[in-house]
């Protein structure tokens, strides 16, 4: 039978069993599966009652009563059903995942193929597996696995038969659900196949796969067809050739120099077939596994592609020839993809009426990895047929020995449940989908709500019931519930219907803000008690701190910051507030001096110290930066001083020329720095004068010192 052919049919008998299942699902919309981690998934909304945010009993909302999904063999136990290998999944993806703890579950599988042309013209191959798998979760978040295998191959071209008994695995499942509905697993174990030539256990040809897996449940957002996908990527360090090393040098050598002639040899390889019937790989493998199945209420329908990408750890040396050799084995190099082994995996399990029972089913399609083979790894099998039983144990549940009627038995409530909807504050009319309900002292998976803003919670302990609800752009929201005794609050005439609680949850939108950091110093470090002030979309004082910072949300955008304490000149700095970031901003204040080197008079805000530049620059040196510090605190006090000229005056050494255009930058220079302290632009200008308006005569040293200098002309005053 051809592999298109085998696909097609295996495809309309899948596609029988989800019609069939999926019109007795329409009709009973109660049914699920459970999530993934054995947590049980959210309940479906229920209508709500929104008056004022308050919380109200809503005695017109029903609940689904019994039907016949809630019977125990329809649900087939838990749907964390063991591998082929052990670990829960499906046929070879493992989910993230695991059942309730103190669980276990066993497989026993079979799988089976017969093939002519497999390898080479007039070949004709069969191969027979069979496996014991077993399943452990003792606590939650904990899964151990092992399996136990045997398997046959033979092949008349060339005549073998192989058979390996003893194949043995065993590893550990760590699992975590950080949200709805996703699960997150890391995986480890060992897989140890034994020599070729006895049964006994070695680690000589040790395998370590070592991966990362994720499930997601998608059951509860459609009950009618429900959903899981899983995904594998696990890094496999195979040894297994270790085990034949021996046995290729014996027959000649396999990418080893044998007779140490310097080339490597490859007279002794084992042929494609030996290494199929052994299941041997020169190489590690990175195998990615992508699976979905749908828990429908008697079937559970499953798809699955598997890639085993080899990684050359070993540095196997494999011999590139023109064309293929006698046996159709090629390499890698050559191959490439087509080399590679991957898989489509179709099946389905079946549920029957017995409890944690179910009846596996599948089919293994290769897509590549045979015709030509490669000798790196083992060729992928044309196709198997897969099938199996697997049945989990729940060791905790003990049957009950029959119990004599009781005389008058009290009738049992169901907890309350809360229904809640989750609204925009400035518009009750606006839903919000995918709020985040998590529950306080519960352990409890959150919830999410659905495109109504709808959710239903488990079923809640009598008394106070907290819970948050978080949703992207809106401001966390706590509420709090008071859950009556269901015995007193439940409606005496049908005991069987948990009372519902309507929860209105109203959420404003979050502020956007920026977080800045202004640290004030002086020259011995942090200077507390500072004065800081923010101008800009908003305005905003504050105080520093003992450490000197003052720290601050803010609407985004540009602000001015000033700066300033008593006995210190006052400094504005500006920055930047962007949303949802951080930004940080020094200024360092000086002290005033105990006497002042600035003058103000009718038009002139007079200098009594030299403004000094580095010679034939306009470079303002340090020495003078207190100085026009005072000019600054002058120009913040006198705000009516709405226009001052910054006149630049040198001697008369040097071209007029030079000096006019040094003048002029040298008064531009002190200009910048008063712009730079926060004084506008606008009340400033900048004129240079050269030597043309000497103070002194330029004869001596001490006339030239004096026309070198730098003066404050207050223009305009404000009326």
């Amino acid at each position: 039978m051809g592999a298109s052919s085998l696909l097609k049919k295996v495809i309309m008998v899948l596609a029988v069993s989800v019609i069939s299942t999926n019109a007795y699902a329409q009709s009973d919309e109660s049914s699920s599966g459970d999530a993934a981690g054995g947590d049980e998934g959210a309940a479906a909304s229920a209508g709500l009652s929104t008056e004022g945010g308050s919380v109200e009993v809503d005695s017109n909302v029903e609940t689904p009563t019994a039907s016949k999904s809630d019977k125990p063999w329809s649900m087939a136990g838990s749907r964390h059903l063991p591998t082929l290998t052990g670990p829960t999944g499906l046929f070879h993806t493992m989910e993230a995942g695991s059942d309730e703890p103190k669980t276990f579950a066993l497989g026993l599988h079979g799988a089976f193929f017969k093939y002519r042309d497999y390898m080479t013209y007039g070949d004709e191959q069969v191969h027979m597996w069979g496996g014991l798998a077993l399943r452990i979760t003792p606590v939650k978040h904990l899964e151990i696995f092992a399996g136990l295998a045997a398997q046959a191959y033979s092949s008349n071209i060339p005549d073998i038969l192989v058979q390996t008994l003893g194949n043995f695995n065993i590893g550990l499942k760590g699992y975590v659900s950080p949200i709805a509905p996703l699960t997150l697993g890391l995986v480890f174990g060992l897989e140890l196949t034994p020599p070729i030539d006895d049964i006994s256990v070695t680690f000589k040809g040790v395998t370590i796969p070592l991966g990362l897996l994720i499930t997601g449940d998608f059951t509860q957002l459609n009950k009618k067809i429900p959903l899981r996908a899983h995904f594998n990527a696990v890094y496999r360090f195979d040894n297994t050739a270790k085990l034949i090393e021996s046995y290729e040098d014996v027959r000649g050598g396999c990418g080893t120099d044998i007779d140490g002639d310097g080339v490597l040899d490859y007279n002794g390889c084992i042929s494609p077939a030996e290494r199929k019937g052994l299941e041997l790989d020169r190489t590690d493998q990175f195998r990615f596994s992508f699976g979905f199945d749908a828990p429908l209420p008697y079937i559970t329908p499953l798809i699955e592609y598997n890639l085993d990408v080899p990684v050359n750890r070993q540095d196997f040396r494999c011999p590139i020839y023109s064309g293929l050799n006698v046996d159709n084995d090629s390499c890698m190099d050559v191959e490439g993809g087509r080399g590679m082994r991957q898989t489509l995996t179709l099946g389905f399990r079946i549920l029957p009426p017995v409890r944690t029972l179910s009846i596996d089913f599948g089919v293994d399609i290769g897509l590549a990895g045979y015709a030509p083979t490669v000798q790196e790894i083992a060729p992928q099998s044309p196709y198997r047929i897969l099938f199996g039983l697997t049945y989990g144990f729940a060791p905790s549940e003990k049957s009950a020995e029959p119990c004599p009627e009781p005389e008058a038995a009290e009738p049992i409530y169901p907890q309350p449940v809360i229904a809640g909807y989750v609204y925009d504050s400035a518009d009750e009319n606006k839903a919000i989908e995918g709020a985040f309900v998590k529950y306080a002292d519960m352990d409890a998976n959150d919830q999410v709500t659905d495109s109504n803003g709808k959710f239903r919670s488990y079923p809640m302990p009598t008394g106070k019931v907290a819970f948050t609800v978080s949703a992207k752009g809106y401001e966390d929201a706590s509420f709090e519930v008071e859950i009556p005794n269901p015995a007193e609050a439940a409606d005496q005439a049908d005991p069987s219907v948990p009372q519902v609680i309507a929860v209105s949850c109203p959420l404003k939108i979050a502020k956007l803000v920026g977080r800045v950091t202004i640290k004030v110093e002086d020259k011995n470090g942090s200077l507390s008690d500072a004065t800081v002030e923010l101008s800009g979309p908003e305005f905003i004082s504050g105080k520093t701190s003992d450490k000197g910072l003052y720290q601050a949300e803010v609407t985004p955008g540009h602000y001015s910051v000033l700066a300033k304490k008593d006995g210190y000149f006052e400094r504005e700095r500006v920055i930047e507030a962007v949303l949802n970031e951080e930004r940080e901003l020094t200024i360092i204040l000086t002290e005033k001096p105990s006497e002042s080197s600035v003058e103000v008079t009718k038009n002139q805000i007079a200098l009594k110290k030299m403004v000094f530049f580095v010679t034939g620059s306009s470079e303002i040196m340090a020495e003078s930066l207190n100085l026009l510090d005072e000019v600054v605190d002058v120009l913040r006090q006198y705000k009516d001083f709405t226009k001052v000229e910054i006149q630049g005056h040198t001697d008369n050494r040097g071209g007029k020329k030079m000096n006019m255009e040094l003048s002029q930058r040298r008064a531009e220079s002190v200009m910048d720095y008063l712009v730079k302290e926060g004084i506008s632009a606008d009340r400033l200008t900048a004129k240079g004068f050269g030597p043309t308006k000497p103070k002194a005569p330029n004869v001596t040293a001490a006339g030239r010192a004096k026309n070198r200098r730098v003066e404050f002309h207050i223009k305009e005053r404000a009326k």
